[in-house]
């Protein structure tokens, strides 16, 4: 007899999980489904899958699954080849095994954007930043990795991004407790710079993105009347005197 092990559904993603179906199948060409925890009572049996590939990993049966499971991990890249290794093991003997062949097919990345939720910053000392003009000191960084079957993916929170300021004078990068990050200009940082350059990169991909922040300042405040009361017609007219109105 021998196991036989498939994985029912697509993998094309990090994340993504399929149950493991096996079954033995006797001499006499009989076939008998071990793969879920309910079906191997009977023979007081049990499976032990292992992976055999770094882009896998499996997970026994718990909870409501009673499947073995294999997820596509982190970092995983396109392959195609035995994937797990099925164990049937009865009173502790091993009484079959097989490889189980599998086919990640995952997209490859080609271009990656980094952008932030502010198209410019400004010195939290300075006076761009009160209202109502309120030009943001912070701001969080955003990016983004096409792959090369269309789709589009955040990886805002991935740990495989790596940021960097090149103004380490001017900006901080922090990471926010969801694994994010945000850009936050330093007090002074107007007298210092005129805008702060961050890189993304992902190593693993081969990809990088740079994004230019501009630093405006407060330099002139200009003040403009209108008559009163504040109508389309009177918005019309230049004031050159200014008069008390009666309350």
């Amino acid at each position: 007899f021998a196991a036989v092990a498939r994985a029912l559904q697509s993998l094309t993603a990090e994340g993504q999980s399929a149950r493991l179906h096996a079954a033995v199948e006797w001499e006499d060409g009989s076939v008998q489904d071990v793969g879920s925890s309910s079906n191997l009572g009977f023979f007081s049996g049990e499976l032990n899958v292992t992976s055999l590939s770094a882009g896998v990993q499996v997970s026994a049966p718990a909870g409501s699954e009673s499947f073995w499971t294999m997820t596509v991990a982190v970092g995983a890249v396109a392959e195609c080849g035995d994937l797990v290794r099925v164990e049937w093991l009865v009173c502790g003997s091993r009484l079959a095994t097989s490889d189980a062949p599998g086919f990640l097919d995952l997209p490859n990345a080609y271009a990656m954007r980094l952008s932030a939720s502010e198209l410019r910053l400004a010195d939290p000392s300075d006076d761009a930043t009160a209202a109502p003009i309120s030009v943001a000191s912070s701001a969080a960084l955003q990016v983004l990795v096409s792959f090369d079957d269309g789709s589009t993916r955040s990886f805002d929170a991935d740990s495989r991004v790596v940021y960097a300021v090149a103004e380490a004078d001017c900006a901080a990068l922090v990471q926010s407790g969801g694994g994010s990050w945000r850009v936050v200009i330093e007090d002074g940082a107007s007298a210092r710079c005129s805008s702060v350059s961050i890189t993304a990169s992902i190593a693993a991909f081969g990809l990088a993105s740079e994004l230019y922040v501009p630093l405006p300042v407060l330099s002139r405040l200009e003040l403009d009347f209108t008559g009163y009361p504040d109508v389309a017609a009177n918005r019309a007219i230049q004031l050159t005197e200014l008069g008390r109105v009666q309350c």
